[in-house]
């Protein structure tokens, strides 16, 4: 009997697709997905005013002077200035928060350019503005102050991160609209006498959210 070889190898690999095409569709039920996403939050710069008014309220220092834009600063000059500020986020976390978040982490980028120390805590609010829980909860975060040389003049901006996980208190990050940051400045520096601050120095915090979900194919 004569075979023709084309309709054999072709049966053949229909038979074959046949046979993996169940097992296929098993495997694709269950194949785990597990993408990552980064979502920037926000960015806030903090800065004084030449005359360091309107920054809450300050104690008297007496640790040496501080110079703003080269100019001394009046007698009596304060050990600290606080500064208060309230952002709305404009992404709305109650809709991309949901059951397949494997985890959930806030992440800060920090640059202090100014020479003195400073902490920091940030708030998260509802839409009430009202206090939901802070983003460090053992404390607020110290933020270094800049390199500077022996005339107390900056010479290398500090640059640092921190990553806070939220993967056990994803229901209040789902309630958050606004975050507070409060920040408290250091005004003079232990150990030097003479502290610059200039108008071009500043404090920036970029905030976004790190996001990690895990997904059944077959519950797409």
């Amino acid at each position: 009997m004569k075979v023709n070889l084309f309709s054999l190898v072709f049966g053949s690999m229909f038979l074959f697709a046949g046979c993996i095409n169940e097992d296929f569709n098993d495997t694709f039920n269950n194949i785990e997905l597990t993408p990552e996403y980064s979502l920037p939050l926000g960015s806030d710069e903090y800065t004084l005013q030449t005359d360091f008014s309107g920054h809450g309220s300050s104690i008297p220092g007496s640790l040496g002077t501080i110079y703003f834009d080269d100019i001394p600063y009046p007698l009596n000059p304060p050990a600290y200035f606080l500064r208060d500020e309230i952002k709305s986020i404009d992404i709305d976390l109650n809709e991309l928060i949901n059951d397949h978040i494997e985890s959930f982490a806030f992440h800060i980028y920090i640059k202090n350019s100014y020479p003195t120390d400073i902490t920091s805590q940030i708030y998260l609010l509802n839409d009430q503005k009202n206090l939901i829980d802070s983003v460090f909860p053992q404390g607020p975060l110290f933020i270094n102050g800049a390199q500077i040389n022996a005339s107390g003049r900056v010479t290398h901006e500090n640059i640092q991160s921190v990553d806070v996980s939220f993967k056990d208190r994803l229901a209040k990050v789902k309630q958050t609209k606004y975050y507070s940051i409060h920040s408290i400045i250091n005004a003079q520096k232990q150990g030097i006498d003479t502290v610059h601050f200039y108008s071009t120095s500043k404090v920036v915090l970029n905030t976004g959210a790190r996001i990690k979900f895990h997904y059944i194919s077959n519950e797409l």
